[in-house]
Order: structure tokens, then C-alpha cells, then sequence
């Protein structure tokens, strides 16, 4: 019959635990700092200071917009994009320029420019859109007199 030694926490033991457990603990967070760190681009907003500073003259332009009464809709069908202008009487907006660009969410150098040209009466479409997942639709309309901006979320 064998007998065997009992074994003792002893000093040296409970270091080598405190070790492992705070080396453990200091691999995942350089792990994670390292993941945070390649998949940050960076800025997103180019001159997000400027515009901190020109916040008021923003305020001053929306203003102005949300006095002219124009309202935009868009619809995404297929790989069109549809956008309709109206008043405030809901009567249709023409002649107007458009020029836009479709905002990715995270990845500015996927946003890509579209072309809107007139389909109907204040409807203006933009073909051949490769959209998937969720994109910003920024843009700017304007005729002789007046310049109105938009954004639209769209989703696929």
C-alpha cells in the first residue's frame, strides 16, 4: 500500500498563479488594443475642428433652408435611386441641378458620386447604383436663385 505525500500550497505555487492570471489578462488586452488599433482609420470628418468652429454659420444656413419649404424624397428600387423635390404645397420642383454622392457609413473610401438627371415633373433618377447594406445619401439641389442640401439613409 502506497501512501502519498500530501501536497502544500506553498508560497512559490500561489506566485506562479498570480503570473499566469495577470499574464493571461495582459495577452488579451494587448490583444485587443492591437485589433482596436489596425481596424481604426482614423478621422472620419475631414476638418471636424473648423467645422466646431463655424457651427454657427451651419445653424445660420439650415436657417435659411428650412425657410425655403422644399422637401426631398428618396425610394431605392432595384438599382435606381428616385428622388422626388416638392414644395410645401406639394407641388413638384424642376429645373433643378443634383449633384450627390453615396456615403458608406464606415469606409469613406467606398463613398462613391451619382448622377441624377430629370425623369419627370420634379423627379430625378440616378441609374446602375451597386447598393448593399445601409449608405448615406448626401447631396445638394439647386436652380438659379437657391441651393438646398439633403441626406437620406437608404438601406438594401
Amino acid at each position: 500500500m502506497s501512501v502519498r505525500a500530501k501536497k502544500e500550497l506553498t508560497g512559490r505555487h500561489v506566485l506562479y498563479m498570480l503570473l499566469a492570471f495577470f499574464g493571461v489578462m495582459l495577452a488579451v488586452n494587448i490583444y485587443f488594443t492591437v485589433a482596436a488599433v489596425k481596424s481604426f482609420r482614423g478621422e472620419d470628418v475631414p476638418r471636424s475642428y473648423r467645422q466646431g468652429l463655424e457651427y454657427n454659420q451651419t445653424l445660420a444656413a439650415r436657417a435659411v433652408q428650412n425657410d425655403m419649404d422644399w422637401s426631398v424624397r428618396a425610394n431605392q428600387i432595384d438599382d435606381r435611386i428616385v428622388l422626388l423635390f416638392q414644395d410645401n404645397d406639394g407641388q413638384a420642383i424642376t429645373q433643378l441641378s443634383v449633384e450627390a454622392k453615396l456615403r458608406h457609413p464606415v469606409d469613406t473610401a467606398r463613398d462613391l458620386p451619382v448622377k441624377f438627371s430629370p425623369n419627370a415633373e420634379g423627379r430625378y433618377e440616378a441609374t446602375n447604383i451597386p447598393l448593399g447594406g445601409k449608405w448615406l445619401l448626401v447631396g445638394t439641389a439647386s436652380n438659379s436663385a437657391q441651393k438646398f442640401k439633403f441626406e437620406y439613409e437608404l438601406w438594401e
